[in-house]
């Protein structure tokens, strides 16, 4: 999860400073004063942690599949809140230290809107890291699960969160886990004539 959360992060943190500055040249003018040198290699490594986050947690939910127990054991809202504490402080200390390190005054992080429009999308983006990271494990988890020949340990209906949106690929997943039920025998009905008749 750490990986996603600083990911998430510098996702956030680039569209905070896309929506506070539309013009590309003052853009990149206020990047240039606030000590953003080193963005570019913040983005790349920022990818590769993702990558490498998403790929654990696959592997995880696929094992977890594998064994019948859940890879995630939290609901998709506490992972969002652990998200966006770890994303929110990420995203002001980052700020701060730019500022310190490039000699830029502190303060400025609260010019433009910055530091409330860089919350609001730090929160956002947290929220789709959850539901990513959620439907993920429960993807490779049902993946493992039918591969074990077993039904997936959680519902189709509680992957989601918010629940009840409908992910084809994780519905195909599901479908292919269930199995068939066994047919119902039902009980030949006996005509009222007869059981009086009987009497």
């Amino acid at each position: 999860m750490a990986g996603v959360a600083f990911a998430g992060v510098v996702a956030g943190h680039t569209l905070t400073y896309f929506a506070a500055f539309p013009g590309s040249n003052d853009r990149a003018a206020y990047l240039a004063a606030t000590g953003h040198s080193y963005w570019r290699n913040a983005l790349v490594l920022a990818l590769l942690l993702e990558v490498l986050g998403l790929g654990v947690v696959a592997a995880r939910g696929f094992r977890a599949g594998l064994r019948g127990t859940l890879a995630i054991q939290h609901s998709g809202p506490q992972l969002a809140l652990r998200l966006a504490v770890i994303q929110v402080g990420g995203f002001g200390a980052l700020e701060a230290a730019e500022r310190l390190v490039s000699g830029a005054g502190v303060s400025g992080m609260f010019a433009h809107h910055l530091f409330v429009l860089g919350i609001a999308i730090q929160l956002l983006v947290a929220v789709a890291g959850a539901l990513l990271l959620r439907w993920l494990a429960a993807a490779a988890g049902a993946i493992g699960a039918y591969i074990r020949g077993e039904t997936p340990p959680e519902p189709c209906g509680a992957l989601s969160f918010p629940a009840g949106l409908a992910i084809p690929t994780l519905n195909v997943a599901c479908r292919a886990t269930r199995g068939r039920a066994p047919p119902v025998h039902e009980a030949p009905l006996k005509a009222p004539g007869r059981n009086r008749a009987a009497a």
